[in-house]
């Protein structure tokens, strides 16, 4: 994958150059030109649409009308910027020669220096409601306020007057009042709105929403416009690249663009437009007045300018009321303490007085709470902390020699003073060296402030910040919120939308910050991921996972899609996409396992397929901004929504590859929301009071139809109902087969409204029956039956093949690249990783492939390795059988399988021999194959049959390599195609032989009886696709996947092959499947095991078995217990026997062993024993639903307990 285009980007938004722009909001042109000749030199690129000639290099007084008057005012203008460095305003008339037809003659303008250039900035002279109205109402006014101002008697008063007059000014929908703190966070004061706006009244918001750049330039502009977030900016020409000029410095400009970031904090509230005007104090900003309004708003430049007086009479006022706010105070309060005083005496003691005058003395010094404390009297007042507590933080205090010692964020030294509410306090000494003191206390003050996205873990919701320093963390049950420091992370407009990921953390896209940032719930702690390449110059918006482990961040401002493998150590991957400004904002992972985004402003439906990890940006396109939307989410009918901020719902089928726009809503533009696990999406519109509420299980249903074929003539009705509202449907279908076949459809529908049904009649000569089925909830294309579980390295080969114990419950797994072998206890799916030390060889290459476990012994087959290991996995001891004589090195044996003689056979890969290992003798020996040895990259992995035959499956080399180990050994070979590689077989419940390709494009089927080999073939697709193949409880076939995630299906009853369902993992080698069924492997996509029951991937479908002529398939129950010339000694864990479950103590003992058989009746099983004159008796094991092993023992040893579900026959006589 490539870098993502280039975009200015910074980390944070004080680092943003935002006087230089190099652009201007196009409601309005620039024209700069040189002091010294005055010939133009910069102009904006909007310029061509007004003027019919090029500017660049005319005079520009070339450019006005002839009216000398005005040119001769115009220079006087010139040389008064210059010298006070202000921006004055002026009124131009354009030459009409040099306009393009009907354009505007007649301009506001204003002119300012700008360095080396005059700049010129002209507005067309438009109404605004009654301009001239406006500008003698702000005259008068400004005359008859002085006094009004000077009856009101509190800051709040002035302010919510001065927010009055603005908005009746402006016509906006909300006018706020907000007033700096010293650390430049602040407070809205005063409010005047619309009755459906929501209230900012007495919000708190950070020092970082206003940074110090822009406070910088506000106090040189006091009037600033956006009329609307959408106007694309018009650029300045000829650019700096082009001619090697500085950037034009428009810090005194009325028309400079502003920084995207602010453009997207006004959309995050659901604006088009804003104004703003500054209160500036003494030199120093005192506030804004901010106004809003839900949508475009253009004010013109003259009225702008009377604001900008107005805001300068209002700057002067709240400075004296201010001034005298706080004189009236002090004498106040110093009138309070004196009346106390003077009220102090021997007969009325201090604390008396302080007790009776309690309210007054609190108020007079703006306190919560008073505590006065020497060794002889404590005085407590109002709200306080415990004495022993502040006389803590009095000591500490003392030894670091501060006082009075102030503190107002007390929560954060003494966590303990949240539970009294006091968040302040200060602390006065009285004496020296004693511990006498005063203390102060102000109560917590409640701040709202922002969050955009999170992810909700048990009762805790974690809000990741956008404009906040903090972490949110709001247990919603308990009501309680605390927070997680991430000041020094980021400040402004961090992080957009978040997700909870499988591992249980939160991830938050990262849109200023460069890198992803993950909250650990466990820990209660952050970290951040670097994006590297990805991170640079690029912004994110919305998040999404999957059952995989990936999470993936919707471009918003970058040209890739970015993916985080959660379970992989938070590796970065990024997959390139068009690059778009706000192309998305929210990213959804569909039922399908592919991801989707609605546009922002792209012009496209991003769809992203996660298998081959490309993006489709062609199929569903639109008009750059043409959808705008704010939320994408997968609905429980498996569509994709997205949220426009106009018009109606964006709704795209992946199944019909469709999109509808046809639902309206009532109420448009949410921003992000979310979706209940029954499917229904709640959101908070922008411009509305009310949530908006889509149930996705009531929306058009899905149609989908069925056709079959059946003989020769068909009368098909097919009816279709629909309905403006509610409809119920039910429809059954009879069919008959004879000489004709007709199939009838009944539909019911009940409604609430009008319906209409239509009705067609076909006559064909196929007999064709048609089903129209409707779907209201299709089902995730992720089966239920698949999970990860688990820890585990990831990483292709880390472990190979898995064992399971006969009685422990526990797996085995071979170590590949691993050093050791790892434990899985099969029931609670814990991982010991780190089991059994067992070393490797040494260099980066897969030690061992494939084995086999005999008892307590798992015997793995070398791949790179010298060895055999043979590893006591219940002892926890080891040790190796010499193979260097076959093995030295390199890809020697790829897997193995016990025989019917109680030997492990081997499969060539790159050797030309098989590898016979006796676990009776602990030896290894070879197997000539002749000329099935020759070549490289043979075979794959060992299976064994019904009759103790060895099969090796064919990967490079088209043969199956057959070894009959109940007869020395003798082998035979079975052709298969030429083209394809099978990691290996896996015997059936049928007793065929089964395989998924890992390089091919059929799957394989061998008759173990005719041994022979037929391909099914389903289109699959000629790539290494399925790692491993296994038998599943339920009688199905499994190939497990080795790239992508599709999980591959086959019926040997119906002869089916299935494709649809995903796994939320792959990278799968080998691997293997417990007794009751259920897969395990160790996958490369992520750092956890991949667990696949296969007793509930199809619940709902009831399953048989097909027997072959070798071996008939019967249940537990049916099978008959009562066998001629056989005693039943011993029954195990079935459900007859709860007592005592015993079995015979050889019956795992492979030297007992005389021959294995599955899946054949008792009787028959009988009757092999009876015909070997070693057998003694039988064993019947039956490990999960649908297989079932009859052992023939030549011993029977002493009775021992088990947990098998098993019987055990003794040969009578």
């Amino acid at each position: 994958m490539s870098q993502p285009p280039q975009n200015i980007n910074f980390e944070r938004c004080e680092d943003e150059p935002i006087h230089i722009p190099e652009s201007i909001q196009s409601y309005g042109f620039l024209i700069a030109f040189n002091y010294k000749d005055l010939k133009i030199s910069i102009v904006s690129d909007n310029c061509e649409s007004v003027f019919t000639e090029p500017l660049i290099g005319k005079h520009f007084l070339e450019i006005l009308s002839s009216d000398t008057n005005e040119r001769a005012f115009l220079e006087e203008t010139f040389d008064r910027v210059t010298k006070t460095k202000i921006r004055l305003p002026i009124k131009l008339h354009l030459k009409a020669s040099m306009l393009e037809e009907g354009a505007a003659i007649d301009y506001l303008a204003v002119v300012y220096d700008s360095g080396h250039n005059y700049v010129v900035e002209l507005e067309p002279a438009t109404e605004f409601r009654d301009t001239y109205s406006a500008e003698q109402f702000i005259k008068l006014y400004a005359m008859s306020i002085a006094p009004r101002f000077k009856e009101m008697t509190s800051l709040r008063e002035m302010a919510q007057e001065m927010v009055s007059t603005i908005r009746y000014l402006t016509n906006m929908d909300r006018v706020v009042l907000y007033k700096f703190n010293d650390d430049y966070s602040g407070k809205v004061i005063a409010e005047a709105k619309a009755d459906d706006m929501d209230s900012y009244q007495d919000l708190y918001f950070p020092a970082s929403d206003i940074p110090a750049q822009a406070r910088a330039l506000y106090k040189t502009n006091w009037v600033r416009l956006t009329p609307d977030t959408e106007l694309p900016p018009a650029r300045l020409v000829p650019s700096t690249e082009a001619s090697g000029r500085e950037p034009l410095d428009l810090t005194r400009s009325l028309l400079r663009t502003f920084s995207p970031i602010h453009l997207q904090y006004i959309r995050n509230q659901g604006l088009r437009a804003s104004f703003s005007i500054s209160l500036v104090t003494d030199g120093e900003l005192y506030g804004l007045i901010s106004c809003h309004h839900r949508e475009p708003s253009y004010i013109p430049q003259d009225v702008r300018l009377q604001c900008e007086n107005l805001s300068q009479l209002f700057s002067w006022h709240l400075l004296a009321k201010e001034e005298e706010i706080a004189k009236h105070k002090k004498y106040a309060t110093d009138e309070a303490v004196d009346a106390m005083l003077d009220r102090i005496g021997p007969a009325n003691p201090i604390s008396r007085v302080v007790k009776s005058g309690e309210k007054a003395f609190l108020e007079a010094l703006n306190s919560s709470g008073f505590v006065y404390y020497s060794q002889y009297e404590t005085i407590t007042l109002g709200s306080t902390l415990p004495i022993e507590l502040i006389k803590e933080i009095f000591s500490k205090a003392s030894s670091q020699g501060g006082f009075p010692y102030t503190n107002d964020a007390l929560y954060d030294d003494y966590p303990e003073a949240r539970q009294y509410g006091i968040a302040g306090i200060m602390i006065i000494p009285l004496f020296e060296k004693k511990q006498y003191f005063t203390a102060w206390f102000r109560k917590e003050t409640h701040r709202v402030q922002k969050w955009i996205g999170g992810g909700l873990v048990g009762n805790v919701l974690y809000g990741v910040p956008f404009s906040n320093d903090n972490v949110l963390v709001a247990d919603v049950v308990q009501k309680t919120v605390s927070f997680i420091d991430t000041s020094s992370i980021c400040h402004l407009s961090c992080w957009v939308g978040a997700v909870k990921a499988p591992n249980g953390k939160v991830y938050g896209a990262p849109f200023i910050a460069e890198a992803a940032l993950v909250v650990d719930p466990a820990t209660n702690t952050v970290y951040t991921v670097d994006l590297g390449e990805a991170g640079v110059n690029a912004r994110y918006a919305g998040a999404t996972a999957q059952a995989t482990g990936a999470v993936y961040f919707a471009p918003h401002a970058s040209g890739a899609v970015v993916v985080l493998d959660t379970y992989g150590g938070d590796v970065v991957y990024y997959i390139n996409t068009d690059y778009y400004d706000y192309g998305f904002l929210g990213i959804t992972a569909g039922l399908d396992g592919n991801v989707y985004a609605m546009p922002l402003e792209a012009d496209y439906l991003l769809i992203l397929d996660t298998a081959t990890w490309s993006v489709d940006t062609t199929s569903h396109t639109f008009q750059p901004g043409e959808i705008q939307a704010g939320a994408t989410f997968t609905g429980a009918d498996g569509r994709i929504y997205g949220i426009p901020d106009l018009g109606n719902l964006v709704v795209y089928d992946p199944a019909t590859n469709k999109l509808d726009r046809s639902i309206p809503l009532p109420d448009g533009g949410c921003v992000f929301g979310g979706i209940s696990p029954d499917g229904v999406f709640y959101c908070k519109p922008r411009g509305s009071v009310a949530l908006l509420v889509i149930d996705t299980n009531s929306c058009s249903p899905i149609t989908t139809t069925t056709t079959t074929t059946t003989g020769t003539t068909t009368t098909s009705t097919t009816t279709t109902t629909t309905s403006t509202t509610t409809t119920t449907t039910t429809a059954t279908t009879t069919t008959t087969t004879s000489t004709t076949t007709t199939n009838t459809a009944t539909t019911t529908t009940s409604t609430t409204a009008t319906t209409s049904t239509s009705t067609t009649t076909s006559t064909t000569s196929t007999t064709t029956t048609s089903t129209t089925t409707t779907t209201e909830k299709p089902p995730s294309r992720y089966l239920d039956c698949a999970s990860v579980s688990g820890w585990a390295q990831r990483g292709t080969y880390q472990w190979m093949s898995f064992h399971f114990h006969e009685t422990n419950g526990m797996a085995y797994a071979v170590p590949g690249y691993a050093d050791h072998i790892m434990a899985v206890n099969t029931q609670t799916k814990a991982v010991d990783t780190a089991h059994l030390y067992v070393g490797s060889a040494g260099h980066d290459q897969v030690n061992w492939s494939g084995g086999a476990l005999i008892g307590d012994v798992l015997y793995a087959i070398p791949w790179d390795h010298s060895a055999v290991l043979v590893a006591n996995v219940v002892a926890r001891s080891h040790f190796f059988i010499s193979a260097s004589f076959v093995c030295p090195g390199g890809a020697c044996y790829s897997g193995g399988a016990v025989g019917g003689n109680g030997k492990i056979y081997a499969a060539p890969f790159d050797v030309s021999t098989a590898l016979v290992i006796d676990p009776a003798t602990d030896t290894a020996a070879t197997l000539s194959l002749g000329a099935a040895g020759v070549g490289g990259d043979k075979y794959g992995s060992a299976t064994t049959d019904n009759r103790g035959r060895v099969y090796f499956a064919p990967y490079a080399k088209p043969l199956v390599v057959v070894i009959d180990t109940l007869n020395d050994d003798a082998i035979s070979l079975i052709p298969a195609p030429a083209t394809g590689s099978f990691s290996n077989l896996a015997l059936g419940s049928d007793g065929n032989m089964y395989s998924a390709p890992y390089n091919a494009h059929y799957f394989m089927v061998l008759d173990t009886t005719t041994q022979t080999i037929s391909e099914v073939v389903h289109g699959l697709p000629n790539d290494i696709v399925w790692g491993a193949t296994m038998a599943g409880a339920d009688g199905r076939i499994y190939g497990v996947p080795f790239h992508g995630y599709t999980l591959l299906v086959y019926d040997p009853v119906t002869g089916t092959l299935n494709a649809d369902g995903l796994v939320p993992a792959s990278g799968c080698t080998l691997g293997g499947i417990s007794p009751d069924g259920v897969i395990f492997c160790n996958p490369s996509s992520i750092h956890a095991l991949l667990v696949i029951d296969t007793k509930n991937c199809f619940p709902d479908v009831e399953t048989t078995t097909t027997a072959s002529s070798e071996a008939t398939t019967t249940s537990s129950t049916a099978d008959p217990l009562e066998l001629e010339g056989f005693v039943l000694a011993y029954e195990g864990a079935v459900p007859e026997n709860t007592d005592s479950p015993l079995r015979f103590g050889t019956a795992f003992d492979t030297s007992a062993r005389l021959a294995t058989y599955t899946n054949i009746p008792n009787a028959d099983c009988a009757s092999h024993c009876i015909s070997d004159d070693a057998c003694e008796g039988i064993f019947v094991w039956h490990l999960n639903g649908s297989e079932k092993r009859c052992l023939l023992l030549s011993s029977l040893g002493q009775p021992i307990a088990t947990g098998t579900v098993s019987y055990s026959f003794v040969l009578n006589g």
